[in-house]
């Protein structure tokens, strides 16, 4: 049972980190909206500067250690279960949790990525400690996510839709069982099958 336990333990702590930057993140995108109005009047561009002008607007009001870029070696790390991957080439800073956030920008909505662990701990698996979150005018949108076929996303290597659901899991159903169960979406008792309304946990 000790594996397990462990398990459990740090599935705990990973939900409680995601929970965290869900709460941190809304909070910085209300408080920004209300000095600089609507994030999707900022600017309506898909180039560097756009992005960082939105990151920076954002995480003036987060709290954080360190500024990154790729060419400082600190730069978010995202591979999938195949060991494919690396760097992501966008702005990013290191919470005073230690937990690295990183944006890409849209025209309007911008896509955070996020480690719970740091770049340099954990898998750096998107669905794992890696996750993602759209953001718009309304604050943080997770309406993106809830596809059928999740868990043959996760186990499967989908990038976007593995970290965009992750995080829509967690900061719904309070657990990561979608990280146990099969591609179908089949839970370890060989009975429950999770689905986004009724089986949200295989316990």
């Amino acid at each position: 049972t000790l594996p397990n336990l462990n398990s459990s333990t740090g599935d705990k702590e990973k939900v409680a980190k995601v929970k965290k930057i869900a709460s941190n993140l809304e909070d910085a995108i209300g408080r920004a909206q209300a000095v600089y109005g609507p994030i999707s009047e900022w600017c309506k561009s898909y180039n560097d500067s756009c992005t960082k002008r939105k990151f920076d607007r954002i995480t003036e009001f987060l709290k954080y250690s360190k500024m990154c870029t790729i060419s400082d070696n600190c730069a978010l790390l995202e591979y999938d279960k195949n060991g494919s991957g690396g760097a992501i080439p966008t702005c990013a800073v290191v919470l005073s949790d230690e937990t690295m956030l990183a944006m890409e920008s849209g025209n309007e909505d911008i896509l955070f990525v996020f480690d719970i662990d740091g770049t340099n701990k954990g898998l750096n698996r998107s669905g794992d400690d890696v996750f993602k979150v759209f953001a718009n005018d309304n604050g943080i949108d997770t309406s993106y996510a809830n596809y059928a076929n999740f868990y043959n996303k996760y186990k499967d290597c989908d990038y976007l839709e593995r970290g965009l659901e992750g995080f829509k899991w967690i900061v719904n159903f309070g657990n990561m069982d979608y990280t146990k169960a099969d591609k179908n979406g089949l839970c370890p008792d060989g009975k429950t099958v999770l689905n986004w309304t009724t089986n949200t946990t295989c316990k």
